[in-house]
């Protein structure tokens, strides 16, 4: 399993997975764009099972998350894109809408929520990524 968080937010979730999943888990905190190109980069060998897309939601940002982490998918695995499916200019639903349409994800389930959260309603979407080669930073 892989994870990265903001500072603010790693400490809990990350004390609760690493005992549930002792050895399972590396945290690498700092700004993702950076982060992970350099981890792939010192751990060429390193795959995800279990991928969380919760990062900067500028389309940037998503984009070199979500071709960054492609990179490190394990063949089984599954992606977790937080903050999708809304209305609010903050979604990354155009991530989701540019990977399925260029066949490099497909969904396997997306919420909907209609519970409001503090900054409006937002949902998730769970996804795998493909063999077809295509990267969001080409169109950034």
């Amino acid at each position: 399993s892989c994870a990265h968080q903001g500072r603010r937010r790693a400490g809990p979730s990350a004390g609760y997975l690493s005992q549930r999943f002792e050895g399972r888990l590396r945290l690498v905190l700092g700004d993702s764009t950076r982060t992970l190109p350099a981890h792939l980069r010192e751990h060429p060998e390193e795959r995800c099972d279990f991928i969380s897309v919760d990062g900067g939601h500028l389309h940037p940002v998503a984009a070199a998350d979500a071709t960054n982490f492609r990179a490190m998918a394990a063949s089984q695995h599954l992606v977790a894109f937080d903050d999708t499916n809304c209305p609010q200019s903050w979604c990354i639903d155009r991530i989701i809408d540019e990977g399925m349409g260029n066949g490099v994800i497909r969904t396997v389930y997306r919420d909907s929520s209609t519970e409001k959260y503090f900054r409006g309603y937002r949902g998730f979407t769970i996804a795998q990524y493909t063999g077809t080669h295509w990267s969001w930073t080409d169109n950034v």
